[in-house]
């Protein structure tokens, strides 16, 4: 169940991405690419990892979670933006680093709130 949420969050980072790109240009960017589908894996693993994560927690710690998800949203979607002058593959890396990393360090933390 936790896969098939995610492969349907995923499109939340797309989304994201359109509404940035019509603040920036005052219109939707019409055309698809492979670019646009590295998004949608950022947001697919994204929100898998946060699901896991979440799993087993009670709710302070499920707050604290997705309190930094939250927070690193906007890192990732600069990291994203930033790794598109560069590929695919820098898209990938640098639009999940920052989530991954602080949703895994969170994790951590959490731990010893029980």
């Amino acid at each position: 169940m936790i896969l098939i949420e995610s492969l349907i969050g995923g499109f939340y980072f797309y989304f994201v991405q359109q509404l940035i790109f019509l603040i920036r240009f005052g219109r939707f960017n019409s055309i698809v690419n492979q670019l646009d589908l590295s998004l949608y894996i950022i947001g697919a693993v994204a929100i898998f990892t946060l699901l896991k994560l979440l799993s087993g927690k009670n709710k302070r710690q499920q707050a604290v979670l997705l309190g930094v998800f939250i927070v690193a949203q906007p890192l990732a979607i600069i990291g994203a933006l930033a790794g598109g002058q560069l590929g695919l593959i820098p898209i990938i890396i640098f639009g999940l680093a920052p989530i991954l990393a602080l949703l895994l360090i969170a994790n951590l933390i959490v731990k010893k709130l029980k």
